[in-house]
């Protein structure tokens, strides 16, 4: 009985010190979601991933510490998905909107979550209509699979709305399981014209929009043209081949950029902005 006592006792204990090493380590943001915006990450957060990898939330859900307010310097609103984002993988230094604002000295404000489509995002700057009056110009990326289909949450796995009563069951379910999402959202988000929606955004905007396609390693060459005419006639728009300009060294999978890839990027994005804007 002592024997088993003291058995319990160490599980326990080991159990315990996992579970609090776990609830350090795996330090993630949290997120807000509806049926209309789909999910964005809850404001006024910051934290380290893997005690490595840092990571803010402003008090509008931008992903920089500082509070959002229109400076001296130029202002830029980058808007985007996951490529925008940054995720997990990427200290806050090594993420697009950072690295824009260290070779540019301008202010830029990150208005991004992983997964969102064009749609997502139109829905973000309707409810923040400060941003966009107080920014310079707004910079807009996007890939061949925004354009369709807005995104909706459906998982505490990729978008957690709260954190876990127990990170090791959790943790094994999504890095070890990988558990899918189910098909289907319990809160789904209306699909509309996302053109339309995107036209009328633009009418209807003061400051310059410039439009970012971003191209795919699969997709090197191709000069982007999964994106239609109608959207590059509505406002400046380019094109970006990181596969082209450097092969597959500049991602670290099939779409995001890697540190390199990153930094490349926003230099890229200072010198089209600066020569439109």
């Amino acid at each position: 009985m002592r024997r088993w006592i003291i058995a319990v006792a160490v599980a326990t204990c080991a159990f315990l010190g996992t579970e609090g090493l776990a609830r350090l380590a795996f330090d993630f943001p949290l997120y807000a979601a509806d049926q209309r915006l789909g999910y964005w990450p809850r404001p006024n957060q910051r934290g380290t991933f893997l005690f490595v990898n840092d990571w803010a939330f402003n008090e509008h859900s931008l992903g920089v510490a500082q509070p959002f307010a229109p400076s001296n310097r130029m202002d830029i609103l980058l808007v985007g998905d996951s490529l925008v984002y940054g995720g997990n993988e990427l200290k806050q230094a090594e993420k697009l909107g950072p690295l824009i604002a260290e070779q540019s000295g301008w202010s830029v404000w990150p208005a991004a979550a992983g997964s969102w489509g064009l749609q997502n995002e139109l829905e973000f700057l309707r409810r923040h209509p400060d941003l966009v009056k107080g920014s310079d110009a707004i910079v807009v990326v996007v890939n061949s699979g925004d354009l369709t289909a807005p995104s909706a949450w459906k998982s505490p796995h990729s978008h957690p709305l709260e954190r876990p009563r127990l990170y090791l069951p959790y943790l094994f379910n999504r890095y070890v399981r990988k558990v899918r999402a189910p098909s289907t959202s319990p809160l789904p988000v209306p699909e509309l014209d996302v053109f339309d929606e995107w036209a009328r955004f633009v009418a209807h905007t003061d400051v310059p929009i410039l439009l970012v396609a971003y191209s795919s390693s699969s997709e090197r060459h191709q000069e982007c043209r999964w994106l239609p005419l109608k959207y590059r006639k509505t406002t400046p728009t380019f094109c970006y081949d990181a596969g082209k300009r450097g092969g597959d060294g500049l991602f670290r999978d099939a779409i995001h950029p890697s540190v390199l890839g990153n930094r490349l990027f926003a230099r890229w994005i200072v010198r089209r902005l600066s020569g439109a804007v």
